[in-house]
């Protein structure tokens, strides 16, 4: 039989301290050394994010309208930007009655269009959409931003059209004028009868500010923020150079799409988005870093100017 003395106490505690400073250097260790970034695939990440429809209803129904005629093709359009066709504009009161934000996105909703071209392709020969955002200032009269009136590239034929949150389809009657400086275009729309939202000039820093819109193709995003100042880029004195940031979020296929208020009136609509990166490596790349998004909106006061001066040429 063997007999294994105990071990004696102070040899015991001396071990015990060895073994906790021994974790205690390896946890600081640990914590030292900057964890391996996830090695899951971009297919996986892709993957879980939300895709936008394959298939348009508004390709369809679009391709049965067209048929009947009464549409702005490609080379009509060009004609109408060289000598547009200015018409009386009758606009709407401006609301005073502060809605919930529920209400504003169930009116945005209701009131948000979707304006662009309907082209078959030159390389596939198969018809596509390139549609941005609109909204309607009287019922048979809807703004956009200019630049949604470039033609599609690899475009063989097209027309310009307008579809509501129905997916049906309306011709564009008239381009009754345009800015470029301001990016705003404004159509009569044959038989519209949409839901016309009044517009809002007296707009202030701080003010609420909503956008509906289809960003990247993902149809229905509804999202929310203020204004965050007022500003005219590179000392220009042109006063429909006015620019509006928000912090309402929008990405491409917002473009024309409205800006309203907390009482459901236009304050303005989207014209681009600008991201600045504040850090650079010694060579003065772009590295990771803080972002600042500007989201840059036509306001409401510059599109009334422009609305003005179509019924004073069509008075003439």
């Amino acid at each position: 039989m063997i007999t294994i003395n105990p071990l004696p106490k102070p040899f015991l505690t001396f071990l015990a301290l060895v073994l906790l400073a021994s974790n205690s250097l390896a946890d600081e260790a640990k914590s030292a050394t900057p964890e391996k970034p996830s090695e899951k695939p971009a297919e996986a990440e892709s993957a879980d994010t939300p895709q936008p429809p394959k298939t348009d209803p508004v390709i369809g129904n679009a391709e049965k309208a067209v048929e009947k005629g009464g549409f702005l093709s490609d080379k009509t359009m060009k004609g109408q930007i060289e000598n547009p066709q200015p018409g009386s504009i009758s606009l709407l009161t401006e609301t005073t009655e502060e809605l919930s934000s529920r209400a504003v996105a169930k009116l945005a909703h209701a009131a948000h269009l979707r304006v662009g071209w309907f082209y078959r392709c030159t390389k596939c020969d198969k018809w596509h959409l390139q549609l941005a955002g609109g909204y309607a200032i009287a019922p048979d009269v809807v703004v956009t931003a200019e630049h949604v009136l470039g033609l599609p590239q690899n475009l063989k034929e097209g027309w310009f059209i307008i579809a509501d949150e129905d997916d049906k389809v309306y011709a564009t009657d008239a381009l009754l004028g345009f800015d470029k400086t301001s990016d705003t275009a404004i159509f009569r729309v044959n038989g519209g009868k949409f839901k016309a939202l009044p517009l809002a000039t007296e707009v202030e820093q701080g003010e609420a500010a909503y956008c509906y819109s289809d960003p990247l193709g993902h149809r229905g995003y509804f999202s929310d923020g203020i204004v965050n100042r007022f500003y005219f880029p590179k000392a220009s004195s042109d006063p429909r150079s006015e620019i509006m940031n928000v912090s309402t979020s929008w990405a491409q296929g917002s473009s024309g799409s409205s800006i309203i208020d907390d009482r459901g009136n236009i304050i303005g609509h989207v014209a681009r988005i600008q991201a600045f990166n504040s850090m650079r490596d010694n060579d003065g790349k772009s590295v990771p870093g803080t972002t600042l998004v500007l989201h840059h909106a036509t306001p409401s006061k510059v599109i009334l100017d422009i609305v003005k001066s179509i019924n004073a040429a069509a008075a003439e």
